[in-house]
């Protein structure tokens, strides 16, 4: 049987497939390093004048993540104040140690804990919506910082 070929056409369907099988390697590679929820590059922390804060960077809608400071020691009770608008997007599900007290502060809501610091305090959230996320922390007003996390639909 004599068939006619195009071997020009066929090499340009083999590149095509090889490079298919690259980006699907690639797209597999990014998913177990974290780059759509849990893993090496989706683990960050931020930091600054003592306040440490460990997150996932990526995270999911309706999955849960949690939210882990680190306070400095302090004289008073220690407390952590994160912006209202950051927890719209968020249901919190558990915070260790439980806050003695929660108050408004104009933008922020700010969670008191009994005793004085060195303490981790964290926040077991749920997102309740997707995007990208501009998150601010602070324990007092000269000392806090700026976070951000993509949650993915």
């Amino acid at each position: 049987m004599d068939l006619d070929t195009d071997l020009h056409f066929q090499r340009r369907i083999w590149t095509v497939q090889r490079i298919g099988w690259l980006i699907i390697g690639l797209v597999i590679l990014a998913t177990l390093m974290g780059a759509f929820g849990n893993g090496l590059l989706s683990r960050v922390s931020a930091s600054g004048n003592g306040l440490r804060l460990e997150y996932e960077r990526f995270g999911r809608l309706q999955q849960p993540t949690r939210l882990h400071f680190l306070l400095p020691p302090s004289k008073h009770d220690a407390e952590v104040s994160l912006r209202r608008d950051y927890l719209a997007a968020f249901q919190i599900d558990h915070i260790t140690p439980e806050p003695k007290e929660v108050a408004p502060a104009g933008p922020w809501l700010t969670y008191r804990f009994a005793g004085p610091g060195p303490l981790a305090v964290t926040f077991d959230v749920v997102p309740l919506e997707f995007g990208r996320l501009q998150g601010n922390a602070a324990i007092s007003p000269s000392i806090a910082l700026a976070f951000q996390q993509f949650i993915y639909p």
